[in-house]
């Protein structure tokens, strides 16, 4: 027959060309071809595609009249469309019964975490189905009367096609179990992957048959789904263009493991712990960037290639068997990640499978998810175990607090927070706070830096299970909350030993223990170092147990306090310390004292000294030794130096003027009324007086050494930096006039370069009226933030005057913000709401005490 009676074929996976000869129908004048036909030369076909038009057909020889007609092409589906009434009750069953199965599909969050390995567990999943089908059987029988009209056949070969796919989605459940339900759960096994033929750029053919591609799959699963989240729950490719299958012998090894896998993929099922729709149905390309060359392709024509796959691996294998029993030969299951790899030519500088990553979930089991879904599952890891164990979780922060009552507790929970470390990529990063009494564990962690801190009450309380934990967690942050006794030293440098990623120790010790402490830590990383060992501890800080210390505070204290920072070269036994101190006031501090010690070893490093009272010439000498020979880092100094005599005066000239960086002074002068102390508040007064930021001067008899500093510091000049000033008198005493004076020119407003007073404060004394008026107007207001007329004359008429003076400063706002005017001679005036009201409407924002 010639050319024109024929039509060309040719096989998806080969070159060459077979023409059949057409059949001529003489009623219609046409000529078409038979599936019977094409099936003496394509034996597995089952179907035929025309550019992108696919024409599908049956298999069954009883539908052997349906024909491919060469020109205006008749589908089965056409057919199905001429339905005439008698069969829409039928159609709707049909459909119904489709529906219902896709429903059944599509029950991915009600799967078991785990199925039983056995037929007898996957049957009864579709029994309803085929109870459906058995009833449409019967209708079917019950409309039959004699011979078959071609309606009825079409009815029975939809029936008898419905049939098989709920047979072929038993198989397929069974053998999926079968293949993946035995997996050891040591062994990183790839369950999931796809195979697609390897397209050229255009697209025009292959140069051998069997070059394929491996598509690795997001092993999207019940054990590491979030219900709540928005993200692809389906079983996903990757953006990655695959990897090239470089030997035929892979498909000897695993051809019929991957036909199975690609019958799950095209059909969909319920088994081994996954979910999978039909691939109509699924979101399997979802993931797969529009920009991807390689993939552009794969995407569009997804449901092709995967057909070619299957056909090419049925003639290559064995084809479908709707025969259970042959699911048994068919005990070939997944390759080892590692055996895998040899048969896929791959980039070794590149992570394998790239796009991917092994994920422990639940019971042991293994999967490889994408990015998106393994920080998902870490994240929903750590709300269930936070949950279980009674802790709160906040999921916009990602924050977790918990009190726990077992260390094991605190492992699990560690575990599972770095878990979250490994694949945190925003700047969200989780805040993890763990309590469970002697440890308190914080991460906040990014993936560049893991910062791990732990706060442990007392050494002493720590368990072998505690230290062990400590060892584990690389922590980079450890603070201790109670001093360290001599019988925790061991622990202390164990742990040092132990934790080699620890960057920053804080210990809250009292001073007696502090020089000790100190010692331990600075002598052990030396000595880890001289062994050939690294440090990474770059701060060491301890913190007096009594808090922050105050340097603008001069209260009493009843213990010596000191915090020091130890701050360590890289690799080097070099360091360097800062050092705050403040003394004690209930006795002085004798040689061999823990303060006496701490003064020879390291009071270089004091940069902030408080002496109160009782520092006395030995310390005043023990520091101008120390800083002698290193130097002296000394910036702020509260001084009393009521016990120093000449000795202690002649160090703290030295130390002073050795103190380089030294600007901030308190003078706190008491006693000017004993003998000498004058003489030692001008010596002081003289050394320190431009770097002095306050002046406190007290005692007995003021008429007496007041005129004496008035003399040798007659003007403002001599405190250029001066910004607080207080005088007071042991007993209410009258200020002669030249001392008024002097008072007004301290409390006058500075030259163009000088600091302005914030606090002011004349305390028990009494003045005449009309010094009240010269005192007053020469006050500079405008940054006086603090006035304080305690204990004197003060009366009404210097209340008006200073409203008048704080009305002509013009100043907008004003500055003034307590003004306290306790036991003075307001308190015999009746209507003193009536002179809050006057100072406020000058001075609205103003406190006022004792009126």
């Amino acid at each position: 027959m010639d050319e024109q009676h024929s039509q060309e074929f040719r096989a998806r996976f080969s070159s060459e060309i077979i023409a059949i000869p057409t059949r001529y129908d003489p009623k219609s004048g046409q000529r078409s071809i038979r599936w019977k036909d094409i099936h003496q030369y394509f034996k597995h076909a089952q179907g035929v595609l025309n550019g992108k038009v696919a024409v599908l057909f049956m298999t069954s020889d009883d539908f052997e009249e349906q024909q491919l007609e060469i020109e205006g092409i008749t589908t089965l589906q056409d057919q199905v469309r001429q339905l005439d009434q008698r069969t829409q009750q039928l159609q709707d069953q049909i459909v119904e019964i489709l529906q219902e199965a896709q429903r059944t599909r599509q029950q991915v969050d009600d799967v078991p975490e785990k199925i039983q390995h056995s037929e007898q567990q996957i049957k009864p999943q579709i029994t309803d189905l085929l109870q459906r089908v058995q009833q449409l059987q019967l209708l079917v029988n019950g409309t039959d009367h004699g011979n078959d009209s071609p309606i009825d056949q079409i009815r029975k070969q939809i029936l008898q096609q419905l049939q098989r796919a709920v047979d072929r989605q038993s198989i397929i459940q069974y053998r999926v179990q079968t293949l993946l339900g035995t997996l050891p759960d040591d062994l990183i096994v790839p369950q999931l992957f796809l195979i697609l033929p390897k397209h050229s750029d255009n697209e025009q053919g292959r140069s051998d048959s069997w070059l394929f591609r491996v598509h690795f799959l997001c092993e999207r699963s019940p054990y590491t789904m979030n219900k709540g989240t928005r993200k692809v729950h389906d079983v996903h490719m990757t953006s990655h263009p695959g990897y090239d299958i470089k030997s035929p012998e892979f498909f000897d090894k695993c051809g019929p493991y991957a036909l199975t896998m690609m019958y799950l993929i095209k059909y969909g099922a319920i088994a081994s712990g996954f979910s999978l729709p039909p691939l109509v149905q699924s979101s399997l390309t979802a993931k797969i960037e529009e920009s991807q060359k390689r993939l552009g392709f794969v995407k569009e024509n997804i449901g092709q290639l995967v057909d070619e796959t299957i056909t090419y691996f049925e003639d290559t294998t064995r084809a479908f068997d709707n025969d259970t029993g042959a699911a048994s030969q068919w005990n070939t299951g997944p390759m080892p990640l590692g055996e895998l790899k040899s048969y896929l030519d791959i980039n070794e500088s590149e992570d394998f499978p790239r796009g991917l990553y092994q994920l422990t979930v639940q019971e042991g089991h293994w999967s490889l998810v994408c990015s998106e879904h393994r920080l998902e599952w870490v994240i929903q890891n750590l709300k269930d175990i936070v949950n279980s164990t009674g802790g709160s979780y906040t999921e916009e922060k990602r924050n977790t607090s918990i009190k726990v009552t077992s260390v094991k507790t605190v492992k699990r929970l560690y575990s599972a927070v770095l878990d979250v470390f490994k694949v945190q990529s925003n700047s969200t990063v989780p805040l993890l706070t763990m309590d469970c009494g002697r440890l308190l564990f914080k991460s906040d962690v990014s993936p560049e830096a893991q910062n791990v801190s732990m706060t442990i009450t007392r050494l002493s309380d720590l368990t072998s299970d505690d230290l062990e934990f400590i060892q584990q967690c690389n922590i980079s942050q450890l603070e201790i909350k109670h001093t360290p006794t001599e019988s925790d030293d061991d622990r202390l440098t164990n742990i040092l030993h132990q934790c080699v990623k620890l960057k920053e120790l804080e210990i809250i010790c009292h001073c007696e223990r502090t020089l000790a402490v100190i010692d331990l830590v600075i002598i052990l990383r030396e000595k880890i170092l001289q062994s050939g060992r690294s440090s990474a501890l770059q701060i060491f800080k301890v913190a007096d147990e009594l808090g922050p210390i105050n340097f603008y505070s001069w209260t009493n204290s009843e213990k010596d306090r000191i915090t020091t920072t130890v701050t360590f070269s890289a690799e080097s036994t070099k360091f360097d310390m800062d050092t705050h101190a403040k003394l004690q006031n209930t006795e002085l501090v004798a040689e061999g004292s823990q303060m006496s010690n701490f003064f020879r070893q390291y009071g270089w490093s004091i940069s902030s000294l408080n002496t109160m009272i009782k520092f006395n010439d030995h310390l005043a000498t023990l520091l101008d030794d120390s800083t002698k020979i290193h130097g002296s880092r000394l910036s702020r100094l509260t001084l009393l130096p009521e016990n120093l005599t000449t000795v202690g005066l002649k160090a703290m000239d030295r130390i002073v003027k050795r103190s380089l960086t030294l600007n901030h002074i308190w003078l706190f002068i008491s006693g000017l009324h004993q003998e000498s102390q004058p003489e030692k508040a001008v010596h002081l007064l003289d050394l320190c007086g431009k770097k002095l930021c306050r002046l406190y001067i007290m005692g007995e008899n003021i008429e007496g050494w007041l005129p004496q500093l008035a003399k040798a510091f007659p003007d403002r000049s001599n405190f250029p930096v001066m910004s607080k000033f207080e005088v007071r008198c042991y007993s209410k005493r009258e200020l002669p006039q030249e001392c008024v004076k002097w008072l007004a020119v301290m409390v006058s407003t500075p030259s163009s370069s000088g600091t302005h007073l914030d606090y002011l404060r004349i305390y028990n004394v009494t003045i005449q009226p009309q010094d009240w008026e010269t005192l007053i107007k020469a006050i500079d207001f405008s940054m006086l933030e603090d006035l304080r007329f305690d204990s004197t004359n003060f009366s009404q008429e210097q209340l008006g005057v200073l409203v008048d003076c704080i009305t002509a400063t013009n100043v907008t706002p004003f500055p003034l913000n307590n003004l306290s005017l306790t036991d003075t001679d307001l308190l015999t005036i009746a209507d003193k709401q009536t002179l809050r009201e006057r100072i406020q409407k000058v001075a609205p924002w103003v406190s006022i005490v004792g009126l």
